[in-house]
């Protein structure tokens, strides 16, 4: 297969996988909205928004870069330099994840208790997903670089799913709230990681 041929099939992956992503998170938000109230969704949103402002911290946008130099590597033939490009974003990141992490662990005990209760936890929860984004982040920086959209795709298309299904359950189902509904996008998440991600590197 050519390299324009697999650049132009990898494109139209990703473009699928795209499109089921907005409609499975669409559903997702519905559920979550209708589910949950307004003090327990704008505690979530609040949760969500912490981890959101950490998340570009762990590589600084680094990930894009070493994605397309890994890329440029490998066509070239220089494997030694796509070795060395690898471990070292790979050390960055997870220094970086765990540092972050810990840091938005040790807040969430003193985070203000005016938020109720379930606030603490949601950021704990939080801290864990963002130490985990960090192998998610290298997972899919690996298979960018290296051309394996297929498997890029696949991976973020069974977070989404898994997520939605999650949700149904937890948050639907069993009514566990805003903490039902962090656990859903931590175990999405995780399974994500645990099933395609590390399985197929």
């Amino acid at each position: 297969m050519s390299y324009a041929k697999k650049i132009g099939e990898g494109a139209a992956l990703v473009y699928t996988q795209n499109i089921l992503s907005l409609i499975f998170g669409a559903l997702t938000a519905i559920v979550v909205i209708r589910s949950l109230g307004i003090t327990q969704y704008g505690i979530l949103t609040l949760a969500m928004s912490t981890l959101g402002l950490l998340m570009p911290f762990v590589d600084f946008g680094i990930g894009q870069v070493v994605t397309a130099d890994l890329a440029g590597e490998i066509g070239a033939g220089r494997m030694d330099r796509v070795k060395r490009l690898w471990f070292g974003f790979i050390k960055t990141e997870v220094f970086l994840g765990a540092l972050l992490s810990a840091g938005l662990f040790i807040f969430s005990f003193f985070s203000s208790g005016k938020y109720g209760n379930s606030f603490p936890i949601l950021l704990r929860i939080s801290a864990a997903m963002l130490f985990l984004n960090t192998f998610r982040n290298i997972i899919l920086v690996t298979f960018g670089g290296f051309s394996r959209f297929k498997a890029l795709s696949l991976l973020q298309a069974f977070e989404s799913v898994a997520k939605f299904g999650l949700v149904v359950l937890i948050v639907l189902y069993f009514k566990f709230g805003a903490v039902g509904a962090m656990v859903s996008y931590a175990l999405a998440m995780f399974l994500a990681v645990g099933i395609i991600g590390l399985p197929l590197l």
